[in-house]
């Protein structure tokens, strides 16, 4: 594979996952990036800032932020000062955003499962390890820890 067919791959995994993302989002009335957000911390949490989520997802500061403000309102996400440091702010999820998250999270394995049917689980174990490889060799050149 050659680093064109390399980035259509990619290309069209980005293109599937977020198909399936907005059409959950657009149910509940909500953008994809809210519904990022709200992914995000479910999946994640250790993870609960603004910040985590620009660096970790690689969403712009300025959609996670406006994310977060629509999600305050429809209350499905709390805004806490953190008790250490008052210029960090704790997202927590509320029970308005639980049908979006397993809705939500529904569409990523249906994402996964799309991805890998067909492929023996011995051939994903080895992807997976190939996989990390590359990730860490694009590390290792980038000179971050992505």
């Amino acid at each position: 594979m050659d680093t064109g067919e390399l980035l259509a791959v990619t290309h069209r995994f980005d293109i599937f996952y977020s198909r399936k993302i907005t059409e959950v989002a657009q149910r509940y009335g909500m953008t994809k990036a809210e519904a990022d957000v709200l992914l995000f911390l479910y999946n994640n949490p250790g993870y609960d800032t603004a910040r985590d989520i620009v660096e970790i997802r690689h969403i712009a500061k300025s959609y996670v932020s406006k994310a977060v403000e629509l999600l305050i309102q429809k209350e499905c996400l709390a805004a806490e000062e953190d008790g250490k440091d008052r210029r960090v702010v704790r997202l927590r999820l509320l029970p308005g955003a639980s049908g979006i998250i397993k809705e939500g999270r529904a569409a990523q394995e249906c994402v996964t499962d799309a991805v890998r049917r067909g492929i023996e689980e011995s051939d994903l174990k080895v992807f997976e390890k190939v996989l990390k490889q590359m990730c860490g060799n694009i590390k290792e050149e980038l000179g971050d820890t992505l």
